[in-house]
């Protein structure tokens, strides 16, 4: 973490650990053990995360090219730490950019050659300072064919959103901070109505 920030666990909180596994076709054993590395000083600056991505996933059998946007205009000036891609077997590659406002552009990643195995949190060298108005963009690209080695139908099949590694999943997660400790409440809100829009509304029903 850079200096001065610290995850926040409330108290009475419930810690829920949830474990994938591959399958390996015979029984397996595990023991999961959790670490805390505690601060004896109160966070200064406050991480967040932006979440790119997609439910809007349906892709027919044999579809070779078959992609995934969404973007997010930061309100304020941030400076990204790290970034989380995620989908399952069937993506191939994965893009994900800031265009700041003065026309040019940054890569926060691109993977060519997705590997489900490759499911990890990568952490930027150094902060990387994007100002206010940068539009940054996610597009992943899935290639449901026989010809991708790693689809594990044979035949394709139609493949949906879901939470199995059979179906597919798009997510693109920028860890960031506030450049200002004091726009740090204006980046939540406009975060919360990016997750609002996404829902619908379905949290009220």
């Amino acid at each position: 973490m850079p200096d001065g920030v610290a995850a926040t666990l409330p108290a009475k909180s419930d810690l829920v650990l949830q474990l994938h596994f591959h399958p390996t076709g015979k029984p397996e054993s595990v023991q999961a053990s959790l670490a805390f590395s505690f601060t004896d000083r109160r966070p200064s600056r406050h991480l967040t995360d932006i979440p790119l991505g997609s439910r809007n996933i349906d892709i027919p059998p044999g579809e070779k090219a078959y992609k995934v946007t969404d973007h997010f205009t930061l309100p304020v000036a941030i400076d990204a730490i790290g970034i989380i891609p995620h989908a399952h077997y069937i993506c191939k590659e994965m893009k994900g950019l800031a265009r700041l406002p003065d026309g040019s552009t940054r890569w926060l990643i691109w993977i060519k050659d997705w590997d489900f195995n490759w499911q990890e949190q990568y952490r930027y060298s150094r902060p990387l300072r994007l100002p206010e108005g940068t539009r940054l963009e996610m597009e992943f690209t899935y290639d449901n064919s026989a010809d991708n080695p790693r689809n594990r139908s044979h035949p394709p099949r139609r493949v949906q959103w879901g939470p199995d590694s059979s179906d597919e999943m798009a997510g693109l997660h920028v860890q960031v901070l506030a450049a200002r400790e004091s726009d740090f409440a204006e980046l939540s809100q406009a975060l919360w109505g990016k997750l609002m829009r996404n829902v619908g509304g379905g949290f009220f029903r």
